[in-house]
C-alpha cells in the first residue's frame, strides 16, 4: 500500500490551518507528557549526552523540548511549515540552543541510517495511513541500542471505537481508522 499523495496533503492543511490554536493547546495541555515521554526514552540510555534525537511529526516542538536538556541536540520533523514555525518560536522562547526543526516526511526522513539515539513519535500515528511503514523508517535512523518513544491515543475495538473514529474523522479529516487492535500490529 503506498501513501496517498492527497492524505499527506489533508494533513498538511489541517495543521497549517489550525498551527496557532494546535501550538497554544500543546503548550497547556501536553508538557507533562512530553516531558514523562523524555525521562523514559533516556532513563539510563548508553551515551545519552551524546544522542541525537529525532522528534517525527513534532508538530509545535510538545515533545522534541523536552529532550533538548538531556541529549546532545534534538530535531522536530513535521509535515507542515506552518508547525515547524510554531516549533521554531516555542523552542526560541524557552531558549533552547541545541534544537532544530525540519519540514520532512515520516516516510522519508532525511536522516542518514542509525544516527538517532531516540526516536520519537507524539500524538500522530492515529494521522498515518500506513503506521507500519512509518514506524520501519523510525528504526531506519535509530542507532543500535536507541529507543524508539511514541505516544498516541487509541480507539476501542467495537461499535464504540466506530464511533468515536466517525467523530474523530469529522472533526478532523486527516485521522486515520485505529483501534487497539490495528495499533499492536504496528
Amino acid at each position: 500500500m503506498t501513501t496517498e499523495p492527497n492524505h499527506l496533503e489533508k494533513i498538511r492543511e489541517r495543521f497549517t490551518a489550525t498551527a496557532e490554536v494546535f501550538a497554544e493547546t500543546a503548550r497547556t495541555m501536553r508538557v507533562e507528557e512530553g516531558e514523562r515521554l523524555a525521562e523514559l526514552a533516556t532513563a539510563g540510555l548508553a551515551r545519552v549526552s551524546e544522542a541525537l534525537v529525532v522528534d517525527v511529526a513534532c508538530g509545535p516542538g510538545t515533545f522534541t523540548r523536552p529532550f533538548a536538556p538531556r541529549v546532545r541536540s534534538a530535531v522536530g520533523v513535521d509535515l507542515a511549515p506552518a508547525m515547524i514555525e510554531k516549533a521554531r518560536a516555542e523552542a526560541a522562547r524557552a531558549g533552547i540552543a541545541n534544537i532544530e526543526f525540519v519540514t520532512g516526511d515520516v516516510y522519508a526522513l532525511p536522516f542518514a541510517d542509525g544516527v538517532a539515539g531516540v526516536v520519537a513519535c507524539g500524538y500522530a500515528f492515529h494521522h498515518m495511513v500506513e503506521p507500519a511503514r512509518a514506524l520501519a523508517e523510525m528504526a531506519r535512523v535509530l542507532r543500535p541500542g536507541g529507543r524508539v518513544a511514541i505516544a498516541d491515543i487509541i480507539v476501542p475495538e467495537g461499535p464504540g471505537g466506530a464511533i468515536q473514529n466517525a467523530i474523530e474523522r469529522a472533526r478532523d479529516p486527516s485521522h486515520t481508522t485505529r483501534s487497539a487492535s490495528h495499533n499492536s500490529t504496528c
